[in-house]
Order: C-alpha cells, then structure tokens, then sequence
C-alpha cells in the first residue's frame, strides 16, 4: 500500500474512534492506536473519549472503562480488577482495539507481523475499497475480516460465506440478497479458490 493512500485512508478513522489513555500507559500503546487510525485524548479530554483505558486501578466515573495491568510477569498476581494482564505494551494496544470494536472472541497477538497487519486493516477498514485476505488455511483470515468490518463505518450486515459448498455463485443473486439487508454489507468469501473459473 502506498504511503499517500494509507494517508487518506487515515482521514477517515472510524467511528467513535476516540480513546483515553490514563496515567501509566507507555507511549508505545498510543503510537499503535494513532497508527492504526484511533484519536488517543488527554485524560483532561476523557469524557469526550468513547473508551478509557486505566492502568493504575482507577475507574472514573461516567465513561466505558477497561483496566488493564502491563505489570503482570510470569509468577506474579494481576491486580484483581484488571480486564487484561500482560507485559507487551503492543499486545495491550491491540486489545484496546478489539474492546473498541467490541470484537467477541477478543482479537489478541503478541506476533509482530500480525500486530503490524492488525494496524493496516483497521486504518484500511474506515475505506469504501475491497480487500482480498489471502493465506494458508488457519492463520486468521476471517478474524482479520471481521475486525475490518468491526471498524469500517458500515452499519451493514456481515456475511459470511463458505464458497467451497457452492457449485457455481450467481453473484448477482448474492449481490442483490446482500443487498436486501438495508445497507451496505461485508460479504466474507471463505474458499474462494475452490470455485469454478466461471464462479471465480
């Protein structure tokens, strides 16, 4: 991707993409979030966050809090209150992002390869372009489509489909049944390979 469209592509972050770090976060985690196309505010800004992201064990009042303890090592006790512990700054960044899109199962890694993929598809994901996912079987090509729709601003539906079980895709047909669901939707082509040239 080139650097002018990843630019413009950062243009449009996604919606209700403002999220406060408290007291306590390492740089490292805002530059993830500002790279991945989130506004990250001052805690003097928290209320007008749609997220904010304790790491000391405080919980203001009057905003969606997650607390999140980047002291937790091997052998050692998370604080009791923490909804995630882990030591890799970047691996908390990205569950900041799956809490922010409010991904279920929560989408976490520690790879820097994939936590480098995570950030290009959320900051892809606020464009109206198609993607193609590709890779060997296993390595998470519906999650990474799932957390793009999960931050796209579409509030159309997300559809799954396996292309392995069809003989051959009317995609017209698909195309105006995704249609129907009101507005603009993610079609997820699973197996797209094991269709006829003519599906293709």
């Amino acid at each position: 991707m080139t650097s002018s469209l990843l630019s413009e592509v950062r243009a449009f972050p996604a919606q209700s993409a403002r999220v406060c770090l408290g007291p306590g976060a390492p740089r490292s985690v805002a530059d993830f979030l500002e790279r991945a196309g989130f506004e990250v505010l001052s805690y003097a800004q928290r209320h007008h966050a749609r997220l904010y992201v304790d790491f000391l064990g405080a919980r203001p009042a009057g905003i969606d809090v997650i607390s999140v303890d980047l002291a937790a090592k091997a052998g050692f006790s998370p604080r009791p209150s923490a909804d995630f512990a882990c030591d890799d700054p970047e691996a908390v960044a990205c569950f900041i992002v799956s809490s922010m899109l409010g991904l279920n199962p929560t989408l976490v890694t520690t790879d820097r390869e994939m936590l480098g993929v995570i950030r290009s598809a959320v900051a892809v994901a606020a464009s109206h372009v198609p993607v193609v996912l590709s890779g060997e079987v296993g390595v998470g090509k519906q999650s990474l489509a799932r957390l793009m729709h999960a931050a796209s601003r579409s509030t159309g539906a997300w559809i799954p489909a396996n292309c392995s079980s069809f003989e051959d895709v009317d995609m017209g047909a698909l195309a105006q049944s995704a249609g129907r669901a009101g507005a603009p939707a993610t079609l997820f082509l699973d197996e797209l390979g094991e269709l006829s040239a003519l599906g293709q």
